[in-house]
């Protein structure tokens, strides 16, 4: 109970602080719609196949947000605030969102390609769209999933919504975690062993929300079939322990319709293909799962002529809406 107390009065103190630099009209509803969306290397300086979007393909993608119709968005592979802003803030609607970027991009640091030339080595960064009437505070990423040590790997990014009383409400990690695994039973190998140790990074950060006793949820890619019968880095996470502690997927039983346009690196074409099996998740801790609103789940699927059409992201966005102020 001490450390709940302390967590609360930290959190409290935050939001005051905060609350003096946000806009001081309130959400009127009592429920946020809560969005997730790998944007597939979105980055307008990159000469990356994926990345070389024309202003179409930026303007069908913030129609595809549109349709989303998020309060709150995750996003993952994003380079910077500016690429963000082709997408999200644009000239005829600016300051539609708040962005919180992941620490990362300032503690990346660059180094010689192969061609020797000075270059970040990766730049897909996560982080949060928010529309401006959700008040939240930001706590320090989870620079903890980056298991290699050398900002290699991405951080997850942190925020606690607050009610209309300025009070802790929700607490939201967004993450994207090691690709590579996103099926393999064995979990040997590089890629697998730094994705189990992302698991118990995300365990521990869970256990810790569940006992301050403040609702939460991890969303974002996974890169895992979690959904898999009897899959290990789920039943880690979701171990029950502490007692009572019993997580929900909000992809389970549902069925990935997403089709997508994407590109195959070795043949250097494009081809369409479907994504049967769910990597991107809602996954929501025992007390969140009381808040949430029934079937609310939801994929957003692309137009079949955009998808063709423009680029968009091999990703499709899913979304799902919360309660945050009391009932």
């Amino acid at each position: 109970m001490k450390g709940l107390h302390l967590a609360l009065l930290f959190l409290a103190a935050a939001s005051a602080s905060a609350a003096a630099t946000l806009p001081s009209t309130s959400v009127s509803a009592t429920s946020v719609t809560i969005a997730s969306w790998n944007m597939q290397w979105l980055d307008n300086q990159s000469r990356r196949p994926e990345s070389l979007r024309t202003t179409e393909d930026y303007s069908a993608m913030a129609k595809v947000i549109d349709q989303l119709g998020a309060d709150i968005l995750t996003f993952q592979e994003v380079a910077d605030i500016d690429s963000l802003n082709e997408v999200l803030n644009k000239v005829d609607r600016p300051h539609q969102y708040r962005i919180e970027l992941s620490s990362r991009a300032r503690h990346q640091k660059t180094q010689p390609n192969r061609a020797g030339k000075r270059s970040l080595r990766w730049q897909q960064y996560v982080g949060f769209a928010i529309k401006p009437h959700v008040r939240y505070v930001r706590s320090p990423d989870l620079v903890a999933l980056d298991v290699t040590k050398r900002h290699y790997l991405r951080y997850g990014v942190d925020i606690t919504l607050l009610d209309n009383k300025q009070r802790p409400s929700l607490r939201i990690l967004a993450i994207h975690l090691k690709s590579g695994c996103a099926y393999s039973e064995r979990l040997s190998g590089k890629t697998c062993k730094q994705l189990a140790k992302q698991f118990k990074v995300l365990a521990r950060w869970v256990k810790q929300r569940y006992r301050e006793g403040i609702p939460f949820m991890v969303v974002g890619d996974f890169n895992r079939r979690l959904n898999q019968a009897e899959d290990k880095l789920w039943h880690r996470l979701n171990d029950h322990s502490p007692a009572g502690l019993k997580l929900h997927r909000s992809t389970q039983a549902q069925i990935n319709r997403c089709q997508v346009r994407a590109y195959n690196r070795q043949r250097q074409q494009w081809y369409t293909r479907r994504n049967r099996h769910f990597i991107d998740h809602l996954v929501i801790g025992p007390r969140a799962q009381k808040m949430a609103v029934a079937h609310s789940f939801q994929q957003q699927r692309f137009n079949s002529s955009h998808q063709v059409k423009y680029r968009l992201s091999d990703h499709c966005p899913i979304k799902m809406t919360i309660n945050i102020d009391p009932v």
